[in-house]
């Protein structure tokens, strides 16, 4: 079994956004960007990639705490019993709430 190409960041930087939502910052070196374009690009046959992003809170001897961040590159193979997706216009959407809600009623 192949193992999944492990990507450490450069540096990481979380927080919040301005509407008070998460946030995190990756940022790569030249080569682990290489590496990570690489990675997709050989998902040839495949239904898209999975990026697995580990992120932790790490403290140096001297007690100064950083985040670290790492991450795997993964291809998704398309499965036969696998649902798709569709997405449909907003008035599209309202219709067909009313039709289910009809036919419970």
């Amino acid at each position: 079994m192949e193992k999944d190409t492990m990507i450490k960041f450069r540096s990481t930087i979380r927080g919040k956004n301005s509407k008070g939502g998460d946030r995190i910052q990756l940022y790569l070196t030249n080569e682990e960007a290489t590496t990570l374009l690489n990675e997709i690009q050989k998902t040839n046959g495949t239904t898209g990639v999975k990026l697995d992003i580990h992120t932790n809170k790490k403290t140096t001897e001297d007690g100064r705490t950083f985040d670290s961040s790492f991450g795997f590159c993964r291809a998704v193979l398309q499965k036969d019993t696998a649902k798709s997706t569709t997405f449909v216009p907003k008035t599209d959407l309202k219709e067909r709430i009313a039709k289910v809600k009809k036919e419970i009623a």
